[in-house]
């Protein structure tokens, strides 16, 4: 039996090229005109993962008479500046901003973030799980600052005092 998720993702990184320049590292999609910048693994990265899982959700899926996938990243909040404040974390690290939106008949936000190559970033670099039940902590932010980050990333969107 073969496995959706898998197929589906084979294809997405089949259509992915990665190279250098300068000193960065940057990723290019076959059909695409966008040169995204693919960054270090940082404190804005760390603290991004965490909001991502916690107030958001990151999938893909099959579109109709399309082969191509749809990947997104989605998160959700009453606050739009504060997703003013993670879409500029975005333009810093990849040089790409998402999409502000408000949802209707409720006073809730949606930043959304339609990149394959961020959604790769996120998914198979950092290891985000696609389902919030398989969480934990990518080994990647197992160093003291960016921990923290991802601990900060936790209590703004599952804490409380």
């Amino acid at each position: 039996m073969l496995n959706f998720d898998l197929i589906i993702d084979q294809k997405i990184v089949a259509n992915l090229t990665i190279f250098k320049k300068e000193k960065k590292t940057l990723a290019k999609m076959k059909r695409s005109k966008y040169i995204i910048t693919l960054p270090r693994i940082n404190e804005d990265i760390a603290y991004l993962s965490r909001v991502i899982v916690g107030d958001g959700n990151i999938y893909l899926c099959q579109r109709k008479e399309i082969k191509y996938p749809r990947t997104k990243i989605k998160i959700f909040n009453n606050s739009k500046k504060y997703l003013e404040l993670l879409n500029k974390k975005f333009d810093k690290n990849f040089k790409i901003t998402g999409k502000i939106t408000k949802k209707k008949d409720k006073n809730c936000y949606i930043l959304t973030i339609n990149n394959k190559i961020i959604w790769l970033y996120f998914v198979k670099f950092i290891e985000l799980p696609k389902n919030k039940k398989d969480l934990k902590v990518p080994k990647s932010f197992l160093k003291k600052n960016l921990f923290k980050q991802f601990l900060a990333g936790i209590f703004n969107t599952d804490g409380y005092f």
